[in-house]
């Protein structure tokens, strides 16, 4: 370490500051960790901060193109237009994380399941590429018979909103972030269609059908652990049959202490509370 102080004695280093501030403060010009070439940020009218890259290592050119992307994204802020472009399934996958983050209880699970399906199945397969702000009516028009040519069929009305609610989404985070102009509107999806017919429901004949079946299917297994999940799954099906209680949405909530016997005469009989 001597020798080093001894070979460099005598001469001047000059640190390059880690930020630079330029037109009264309004454009900060800085380095981020493990990049060499400065970065400019600023607040832009709305509010809203942006940063953009100068595309140098050298100070004084990156001084110089600062100034010049603060004059063009303050040009484009004032006539309406988005600072800066984002693809929609760049938005899509930053929405899948935000979403996944927050699925913490079994309803938003599902609900992100759900989600996730449909942004994977049609929304990012179609509008994937497409620059957030350049989704148009002809584009919504061209979603609408690609959708219609892969399913093979005309989505019913919940369908048809369940993917409206997941594109809003998307295209609601755009705006937030900028990358679509505060005067532009959203154009949406259509959501009009024909309303799903509700499953019929099993007739007599069919349910002692099933209850017939299932002492047979009970015990028509290779391992005993599947006659136990078998028997559960048939006390369940007659469960539902008889309390009229839908599967998953009401009766996941259920517990043993919901249940209850009431007593008429000397007979009893078990009660939901």
């Amino acid at each position: 370490m001597s020798n080093l102080n001894q070979l460099f004695s005598g001469v001047k280093i000059i640190y390059a500051p880690k930020t630079v501030k330029l037109l009264d403060s309004r454009i900060t010009v800085f380095k981020r960790p493990n990049s060499h070439q400065w970065q400019c940020r600023f607040k832009l009218v709305n509010g809203r901060w942006h940063s953009a890259s100068t595309g140098t290592e050298d100070i004084s050119q990156a001084k110089q193109q600062a100034i010049s992307i603060y004059e063009a994204v303050k040009i484009r802020t004032e006539a309406g237009l988005a600072t800066s472009t984002r693809s929609f399934k760049q938005l899509a996958r930053e929405e899948i994380t935000r979403m996944a983050r927050t699925a913490t209880t079994p309803r938003t699970e599902r609900k992100y399941k759900d989600y996730l399906f449909i942004l994977e199945k049609y929304l990012i397969p179609f509008f994937g590429n497409f620059d957030v702000a350049k989704i148009d009516d002809e584009a919504v028009a061209d979603f609408e018979a690609w959708r219609l040519a892969e399913m093979g069929k005309n989505a019913k009305q919940m369908t048809k909103k369940h993917h409206a609610m997941a594109y809003n989404k998307v295209m609601t985070l755009a705006k937030a972030r900028g990358y679509i102009p505060l005067n532009k509107m959203i154009v949406p999806l259509d959501i009009t269609g024909e309303r799903g017919k509700s499953r019929p429901a099993f007739t007599v004949e069919e349910l002692e059908q099933m209850y017939a079946y299932m002492p047979k299917w009970q015990i028509d297994v290779w391992h005993k652990q599947s006659t136990e999940i078998r028997y559960l799954c048939c006390a369940y099906v007659k469960f539902l049959v008889n309390t009229g209680v839908r599967h998953s949405t009401e009766s996941m909530p259920l517990r043993w202490k919901h249940l209850q016997w009431h007593f008429i005469g000397s007979m009893r009989f078990p009660v939901l509370s």
